[in-house]
């Protein structure tokens, strides 16, 4: 299965760089601040994917008039340019598999398919992937801070539940399918658990 890597950080006031790396293909991305938080929105898509394991959805064709049940398995997400977009397709295959198309837009949105190309394709393990989300979560939080990363991000708050979901995933489900059991467990927050995660984040471990 394919290795997924990715290093991600603010560049300047409402700008971001990251470098996506999908097996053997590598992706540069120039990300802004605006509309929406690139990073939160796709930590926030894996944790909506772990939480709909086993539901199902209605896909609604509005050309043919039809509706299809099918497994609740799939999440896009827009990483914003100026006026460019990379748009992010997930589809989560349980146990541990997450299929991976990552959309270069010259604008967005448009509707010109000659303007759009696939930048990365391919599968990789749902675990790590998550894990890698975790590592460049974590370094934001060393490299930035709390107030440092709202003041670049322009007034963007750093996502640390999400992040703090995260960790909990990728320690309770290595080598385990997600149950509703897991879900519950993830889920079950307070003081004494979060305190713990954060302190084996760089500067919040203990003395």
């Amino acid at each position: 299965m394919n290795r997924f890597a990715i290093t991600y950080h603010l560049d300047g006031s409402g700008w971001a760089k990251a470098q996506v790396q999908l097996g053997g293909s590598n992706l540069e991305c120039d990300i802004s601040y605006f509309p929406n938080d690139a990073l939160d929105d796709l930590s926030g898509a894996l944790i909506e994917l772990i939480m709909a394991v086993g539901e199902d959805c209605v896909e609604v064709n509005m050309d043919m008039g039809t509706e299809t049940i099918r497994p609740d398995n799939r999440r896009s997400v827009v990483w914003p340019g100026e006026p460019w977009a990379y748009v992010w397709d997930l589809e989560f295959e349980p146990p541990d598999t997450l299929n991976v198309v990552v959309t270069f837009h010259e604008t967005y949105p448009d509707t010109d398919e000659c303007a759009n190309h696939h930048s990365l394709k391919g599968s990789c393990s749902f675990h790590q992937f998550a894990t890698a989300i975790v590592a460049a979560l974590e370094s934001l939080l060393v490299s930035e801070g709390l107030v440092s990363y709202r003041t670049k991000w322009m007034s963007h708050e750093f996502p640390m539940s999400r992040l703090l979901l995260l960790k909990r995933f990728v320690a309770e489900c290595s080598g385990q399918a997600i149950s509703q059991e897991l879900k519950q467990k993830l889920v079950a927050s307070n003081w004494e658990l979060d305190r713990e995660n954060l302190s084996t984040i760089g500067v919040y471990k203990s003395a």
